[in-house]
């Protein structure tokens, strides 16, 4: 007699009942350990983080998860809902069954009901989920200075002042800094608590210039004989100047600084020095959750005013975005994305078949994502054939987008 073997899968939210098998799953797919204290201490947090907790059940057992975070990221100097996705973790043997992409197709729905307009993850594999609809967005430069390359000790006007987390000077600067990067964190006091003060151990310090204002500080820690900057962020270049001089006045204990930094950082120019070490590292995704309020909240350039460019937009994990748009955007800089007709496109960017008429373009989520937050010009992205369409239409999409510059300085 053969026995079928049918199984149940249900994917729903799980709280505190399930922190057991929870912890046990992320420590095994992670290959962490944590002590009796630790698992306590996170036990007694589970409920009150801002954080929604998917499961994928088998039979009741649970097979695989990921977390939803609610906050909020600087998307060209606004602020903007945010569903972060962590912790995916998946069993050996419930693997490559399609239960992660149940999960995610959850969490857009949950993120989308909740008004998070975009997603940011962190990928153990960019290939994976691209085919959810995310695309790398944030790259970072690391750089390591040895005592030959690394900052030279100058005079500066202003003083250092010791500092830490919970100081509100510290975190005014944060968000002076952020607003300037499009992927930046907007930070509560949780995030401050939990996040900065757990994973980045180190000293504050304060720049405070010669008219007695905070400009900028510095978190770093010292060991091994390398200083490694967790954060740098300023206000004026020479809070810039003066925070890089302090680094060098370690040099009595270091042999070494590392530190990372957003593309427009001015570090090599700086140092006057023809080889720098300076590694390239892609480090986050992101997604666009909800296209027609995303586009409403958007700044576009203003003085790009536009009649309407006629949007083909796949998306089959996201329906809502899955069929035809009309952007406009006027004088100000203000967009909508009106839905037109109920047409569902073709995910396959290099299949998608389409008449090449006037205002016209034919793209998937990623890659709208790409443009939207500026990580890729339109203009490249149809070279290389990523989307397609009337050129001009491409061209005024190009124009529109502000082209802040990318950066996250935060990990979950």
């Amino acid at each position: 007699m053969v026995v079928e073997n049918k199984e149940h899968i249900e994917i729903r939210e799980f709280g505190e009942e399930c922190f057991v098998e929870s912890a046990q799953l992320s420590m095994f797919a992670f290959q962490t350990s944590r002590t009796e204290e630790e698992l306590a201490l996170m036990r007694s947090k589970f409920e009150q983080e801002s954080i929604t907790r998917l499961g994928a059940f088998v039979n009741g057992e649970l097979a695989a998860q990921t977390s939803v975070l609610h906050v909020e990221s600087y998307i060209n100097g606004s602020s903007m809902g945010m569903g972060g996705i962590a912790a995916v973790a998946t069993w050996p043997q419930y693997r490559r069954q399609g239960l992660v992409g149940k999960l995610l197709e959850r969490g857009l729905i949950l993120m989308k009901d909740r008004g998070e307009l975009v997603s940011f993850l962190s990928p153990f594999s960019a290939s994976f989920y691209r085919k959810f609809g995310w695309e790398m967005f944030a790259e970072q430069r690391v750089y390591t200075l040895d005592r030959e390359t690394m900052p030279k000790r100058v005079p500066y006007s202003g003083t250092m002042k010791r500092s830490n987390y919970q100081d509100p000077v510290v975190r005014q600067l944060y968000a002076q800094f952020a607003e300037r990067y499009t992927g930046m964190m907007v930070r509560t006091n949780e995030w401050w608590e939990d996040r900065v003060n757990r994973f980045k151990p180190g000293q504050y310090n304060v720049y405070i210039d010669e008219n007695n204002k905070p400009a900028g500080y510095l978190l770093y820690e010292v060991k091994n004989k390398q200083l490694t900057v967790h954060e740098l962020v300023y206000t004026t270049e020479e809070a810039y100047l003066a925070l890089l001089s302090f680094m060098a006045q370690h040099d009595s204990m270091i042999d070494k600084i590392k530190l990372k930094a957003p593309f427009d950082d001015m570090l090599p120019y700086i140092l006057h020095y023809s080889y720098v070490n300076i590694e390239l590292q892609p480090y986050f995704m992101a997604r666009i959750v909800d296209a027609v309020p995303f586009v409403a909240q958007f700044k576009f350039k203003p003085a790009h005013k536009v009649e309407g460019i006629k949007l083909h937009l796949a998306d089959r994990h996201a329906p809502w975005n899955d069929g035809t748009f009309l952007l406009t955007v006027d004088e100000f800089g203000e967009g909508k994305l009106v839905p037109l007709v109920d047409e569902k496109v073709d995910v396959k960017q290099s299949e998608i078949s389409f008449n090449s008429e006037q205002n016209e373009i034919f793209l998937s989520i990623e890659v709208l994502t790409a443009i939207m937050l500026g990580s890729r010009n339109a203009l490249d992205l149809l070279r290389f054939d990523f989307l397609q369409g009337d050129v001009a239409a491409i061209e005024q999409l190009s124009q529109l987008i502000p082209g802040q510059q990318l950066y996250l300085m935060d990990m979950f």
